[in-house]
């Protein structure tokens, strides 16, 4: 079985549900009480497709200004990228382009 590693970071303002999603995703279960994600925190999930065995990567970037300037560092040699915002905080979508500038350098 062919083994393939991709890294896959998750990035977008503070507070918009990177952390749950991710956690809904690997383990199954909502989680309903987060704290604020500091810098950066990794995810892994493994499953098997087409006769290859897939390694997820999942990196959850925090949100919050201050880290900012470090993650374009974290995000090279990612695979992909979900990036996502809070449909009931505009300020969030608006800050979309600047998450697009940091994952694509």
């Amino acid at each position: 079985m062919k083994e393939m590693l991709l890294k896959i970071i998750t990035a977008g303002d503070g507070g918009v549900g990177k952390t749950t999603l991710l956690y809904r995703y690997v383990e199954g279960k909502f989680l309903t009480d987060t704290k604020a994600t500091l810098g950066v925190e990794f995810f892994w999930k493994v499953f098997n497709t087409n006769d290859k065995q897939i390694d997820l990567q999942l990196w959850d970037f925090g949100g919050q200004q201050v880290f900012r300037h470090i993650l374009k560092n974290y995000a090279s040699g990612a695979h992909g990228a979900l990036l996502l915002f809070d449909l009931t905080n505009n300020s969030s979508l608006e800050q979309i382009d600047e998450w697009v500038d940091i994952c694509r350098e």
